[in-house]
């Protein structure tokens, strides 16, 4: 589903009439309804990579509190570097592994050196960047103690996946 087409129009009209005048006065709903909504707008494109969003969400959720509550420097690092280390992990895997074996591949060839190296038909999940870097900025935060970690998942899971992203605070709402 792209945001042009009639599909999108249509899926988005029902969001957004359930958002503002169904679920209007409960904010538990209102996320429910944008967590829904967002693995609907991923699952259309591809529904194999909801376990990559969904796994990404539940390990930083979980590192997120961890971080917080450790006074432990080395603890709270290696828990920081655990994230970082997943996150960008994944995101250079799909981005650019294909990118590397080729490039390796080609350098070697100029000195007429042939190397069989093969490398995999790999589809770039949607919103992988937007997603990486969203939770990179939570960990770094909390680390930094700028923030206090999500304890609500169904927030933090919003937060993480909301497919049209305008701004981290825009639509999501939680009680302070």
């Amino acid at each position: 589903m792209i945001f042009n087409s009639i599909s999108f129009a249509v899926f988005f009209a029902g969001f957004f009439v359930l958002y503002w005048f169904v679920f209007k006065q409960n904010l538990k709903l209102q996320n429910l309804l944008i967590l829904i909504g967002s693995y609907i707008f991923y699952a259309w494109w591809d529904w194999r990579f909801l376990s990559l969003l969904i796994g990404n969400s539940l390990l930083n959720y979980y590192l997120g509190i961890y971080i917080s509550k450790t006074d432990d420097e080395k603890k709270r690092k290696l828990l920081l570097y655990t994230g970082l280390l997943t996150g960008l992990g994944g995101l250079l895997f799909f981005k650019y592994y294909n990118f590397f074996i080729t490039s390796f591949v080609d350098a070697f060839s100029v000195f007429n050196i042939r190397l069989n190296a093969h490398t995999l038909q790999l589809i770039l999940p949607l919103g992988i960047s937007f997603y990486t870097f969203r939770t990179i900025s939570y960990l770094l935060d909390i680390d930094k103690k700028k923030i206090n970690p999500s304890t609500d998942w169904v927030v933090f899971f919003s937060y993480v996946c909301f497919f049209l992203a305008l701004h981290p605070g825009l639509l999501i709402k939680q009680n302070c």
